[in-house]
């Protein structure tokens, strides 16, 4: 019964409920653990731990990733012991997208599920090296599960495509990911395309985006919810999306500070109802969401 209870625990509440019964005192003692070696927080070790993060200069406006702070030798099997009870309890990691050098060094201690996060504040920002060795490395862990991947808006040679563009998108498409998030509608199309082999994808996000991804739509079969913030999209392209709506598995379009489109969007609500689809929201969202679907819930 306590096995089933503790992954629906969160920060404030798991450590009371662990000291409150002797025989989960072994829990409560990874997580201070852990805390203690790295100066972590409740909130930043349970339910999901946050890695170690690297150092950023916050003086730079610098996109790029910091230098890596790399792990003790002595506090190593602190973080291995503690990630196998977040995957026992439901758990998972949290860390930023750093060098192929030193997620080899750290593929050992993680948790089967993990999140992918940028290095900084800057929500576009520029993965430095390559990133193909990256997702290689990544890919290579075995029954690994991705959350969230937040996907670099650039990366070297992402401008031009070729041989690193299209090894990015082989060894992406070898990924289990639940959500990946892209900045910009710079992405290249060889990595659009390899979205139709991303097991278990099911949110797209896109920031920033000009134009909208239809053409790969329809292939990505467990896609159901595409969440498009700050979009800029002219209305041929809103229409097209419409348009392919059908030939999707798509159960919502989430439209997220939607002022440089908003005429558009509120000028296609009798469209969008002729395909089974209706609008709603408020001024800073909309939600396009699948009328069957809706009404089951």
């Amino acid at each position: 019964i306590l096995n089933r209870i503790i992954p629906f625990l969160d920060a404030s509440t798991i450590v009371p409920f662990c000291h409150s019964l002797r025989s989960l005192h072994f829990l409560s003692r990874a997580l201070y653990e852990v805390g203690s070696a790295f100066n972590k927080h409740i909130s930043d070790l349970w339910p999901v731990l946050y890695f170690p993060r690297p150092v950023q200069d916050d003086s730079t406006s610098d996109p790029a990733p910091a230098q890596e702070q790399h792990i003790p030798v002595k506090h190593l099997h602190k973080l291995f012991h503690l990630s196998q009870l977040l995957d026992k309890y439901a758990g998972s990691a949290a860390l930023v997208a750093c060098s192929p050098g030193h997620l080899e060094s750290l593929v050992t201690l993680l948790p089967r599920r993990v999140q992918i996060h940028s290095p900084t504040h800057v929500a576009g920002y520029t993965y430095a090296g390559r990133f193909d060795a990256f997702l290689r490395v990544l890919a290579g862990v075995r029954e690994l599960q991705v959350d969230l991947f937040e996907f670099p808006a650039t990366f070297e040679g992402s401008s031009m495509g070729g041989v690193i563009v299209g090894e990015v998108a082989r060894w992406l498409a070898r990924l289990c990911v639940k959500e990946i998030s892209f900045c910009g509608d710079l992405v290249p199309a060889a990595v659009l395309d390899a979205l139709a082999s991303v097991k278990e994808l099911e949110v797209l996000r896109m920031e920033d985006a000009g134009k909208l991804p239809v053409r790969m739509l329809p292939r990505c079969e467990s896609l159901r919810r595409l969440v498009l913030e700050f979009p800029s999209c002219r209305l041929g392209q809103i229409q097209a999306l419409l348009k392919v709506l059908p030939k999707t598995r798509l159960e919502e379009v989430e439209w997220l500070y939607y002022d440089a489109c908003r005429d558009e969007l509120l000028s296609l609500n009798w469209e969008l109802s002729k395909i089974g689809w209706v609008a709603d929201g408020d001024e800073q969202r909309m939600a396009w969401c699948k009328i069957t679907n809706r009404s089951q819930s």
